[in-house]
């Protein structure tokens, strides 16, 4: 999959801290990953199927920003935060953001009911 020039210079603009900081100036990028719709899940059921539906989807995240040389920052139930730095962060970001979502989708398929079909 590629991705055009123009998003990933919007990208560079407008999620990316590149402030100059002399000669201690790093690229960075974050990305965020929410489990949209737990809370309401969890209200319908078991605390086992809410933490199964938790772990398919932090897994999935995780392996995305770590195969792009990211690093995982935090958990926060059914998110997961990220950062990556160097001069190709975004770019990284945004690459990890698509595995994100096709990994989701495999997971789907597979019957792991992260997200409903629309």
């Amino acid at each position: 999959m590629t991705i055009d020039a123009r998003a990933l210079d919007y990208a560079r603009e407008m999620l990316c801290n590149q402030r100059d900081m002399g000669a201690l100036a790093k690229k960075s990028c974050v990305l965020f990953a929410d489990l949209v719709g737990l809370s309401e899940f969890k209200r319908h059921h078991t605390q086992r199927e809410a933490l199964d539906k938790t772990l398919v989807h932090n897994a999935v995240v995780t392996d995305a920003i770590r195969n792009l040389g990211g690093d995982v920052i935090k958990y926060l139930t059914g998110g997961v935060l990220g950062v990556f730095v160097d001069d190709n962060a975004a770019e990284r970001a945004i690459q990890a953001g698509l595995q994100i979502l096709v990994g989701i989708d495999t997971a789907n398929q597979a019957q792991h009911w992260l997200f409903p079909k629309e």
